[in-house]
């Protein structure tokens, strides 16, 4: 879902560790300097093209989404920046 919310490089959902089964659905977003975008713009725009369940209930604006070298979203970072750590759950 590259994000064409005016300002933004979005990416396609990544589960972020959430209550009951662990996981809950999220949209991180890599703004372009100077872009006004909000979590509702962001949830608008995909809730046009996408069943509801799968409209993300949490937005993640990052300064810069972790990439691979082959430029590739690097989603195992995003999902061990935001789990808890081990026994803290």
């Amino acid at each position: 879902m590259p994000a064409q919310t005016g300002g933004g490089q979005g990416r396609r959902r990544v589960r972020d560790p959430g209550p009951g089964d662990g996981e809950s659905l999220a949209a991180h977003v890599e703004l372009v300097p100077g872009a006004k975008v909000t979590a509702d713009d962001v949830r608008g725009h995909v809730q046009r093209s996408l069943a509801r369940y799968k409209v993300p209930k949490v937005v993640v604006f990052e300064e810069r989404l972790p990439r691979e070298d082959t430029g590739k979203l690097f989603k195992r970072r995003l999902k061990e920046k935001y789990r808890p750590a081990e026994g803290n759950a």
